[in-house]
């Protein structure tokens, strides 16, 4: 009896067996970076608010509410975010581009579903970090904003 052994099947057994812990690991990578990237437009966006108290000042003396505020500042923030996303992945997308045309590389491509959630995941990080942010408006004085220089 002859058995025969498809040599391409065992090697794409393999490869895809190496394969998924490295989609794992790349997938975690990614997560952690919007996490770290979020974190950092959170410091920013808590920066803004301490830079621009005399801004902050006038628009309360103006009778502009907290809320009012905080809402521009978290769309600030979250325009920036979601700007931000868009132009990692299509620089991602272009990068990926070059190599494969370039060196002969196999071309890695994102799926546009995960790029879109990624992008929003970021939007959504710096829109709740910016309003984390902003919580110290609560506490803000317009007579001293204006007298600060």
């Amino acid at each position: 009896q002859v058995e025969y052994q498809d040599v391409g099947e065992s090697v794409m057994q393999m490869i895809s067996g190496v394969a998924d812990p490295a989609k794992f690991t790349l997938l975690t990578l990614s997560v952690l970076s919007i996490l770290i990237a979020g974190g950092m437009s959170g410091i920013v966006s808590l920066m803004s608010v301490r830079e621009r108290q005399k801004e902050i000042g006038i628009l309360r003396c103006m009778g502009a509410k907290n809320s009012e505020i905080a809402l521009a500042f978290c769309l600030e923030s979250g325009g920036c975010g979601f700007l931000s996303g868009l132009l990692g992945v299509a620089l991602s997308y272009l990068v990926s581009a070059i190599f494969f045309l370039y060196n002969g590389l196999i071309a890695v491509w994102l799926p546009i579903g995960y790029a879109l959630l990624c992008v929003f995941a970021l939007f959504v990080l710096n829109m709740l970090f910016a309003a984390l942010a902003s919580l110290s408006l609560v506490r803000f004085n317009s007579a001293h904003a204006l007298m600060q220089e």
